[in-house]
C-alpha cells in the first residue's frame, strides 16, 4: 500500500497545493512600475541636493519644488558685508507693493552636520541687482544668523511668486 501512494503522491505532488489536476496557476505578474522621474527638486545644475537644505521659513521651502528657470553663474561674498552675483538674464517681473521685484534671494551656510540652514535674506528689483549689501543676515532677518568665516554657503534665486528658480551655487562666507 505504501509503495502505491507514493507513486501517487509523486504523480500529483504538484497538485499537493490544492490545485485541481489539470489546472495549472497563473504566472505571477510583476505589479506596474511607474517611469522613475527624478523629483523637479532635484535637478542638473544644482551644485547641492535640496535635500540637504533646512529652511528658516515655510515659505522658503517653496524653493525644493520650483524648477529651474534661469543660471546663477556665481556668488562671492566680500569680507561678510556683501554678495557679488553673477547671472544669466532672466524676465520675472512681478510688482509687489508698489516695486518691481523679480526675485527673492535664498542663502544657506553650512551647519557643520553635513547640512544647510538659510533662506530669503533679500529681494531683487527688476532687471536683476549685482551687488547685495548682508545687513539683513546681520540683523538676524527670517531668522539668519551670521555664519563662520571660512562656511561654505549655497545661494540661489527664487521667483516672488516661487513659480521658478535659479541653480544653487556654492560661495564661501568671507
Amino acid at each position: 500500500m505504501d509503495k502505491i501512494r507514493r507513486k501517487i503522491k509523486s504523480a500529483y505532488s504538484k497538485y499537493l497545493d490544492g490545485d485541481e489536476p489539470g489546472s495549472k496557476p497563473e504566472p505571477a505578474t510583476p505589479p506596474a512600475t511607474p517611469p522613475a522621474t527624478p523629483p523637479v527638486s532635484e535637478q542638473e545644475g544644482d551644485a547641492v541636493s535640496v535635500t540637504l537644505l533646512d529652511h528658516l521659513t515655510q515659505e522658503d521651502s517653496s524653493v525644493i519644488r520650483a524648477p529651474i528657470a534661469m543660471q546663477l553663474k556665481s556668488a562671492e561674498i566680500s569680507n561678510g558685508q556683501k554678495i557679488t552675483l553673477k547671472f544669466s538674464p532672466y524676465n520675472w517681473p512681478i510688482k509687489l507693493v508698489g516695486v518691481e521685484v523679480d526675485a527673492k534671494i535664498l542663502l544657506w551656510y553650512a551647519d557643520g552636520n553635513g547640512r544647510y540652514r538659510g533662506g530669503k535674506f533679500d529681494w531683487i528689483r527688476r532687471g536683476g541687482q549685482g551687488v547685495k549689501g548682508l545687513e539683513n543676515i546681520h540683523n538676524g532677518y527670517n531668522g539668519h544668523r551670521v555664519p563662520a568665516d571660512g562656511a561654505e554657503c549655497i545661494v540661489a534665486f527664487l521667483a516672488v511668486d516661487n513659480s521658478v528658480r535659479s541653480n544653487f551655487v556654492k560661495t564661501i562666507w568671507r
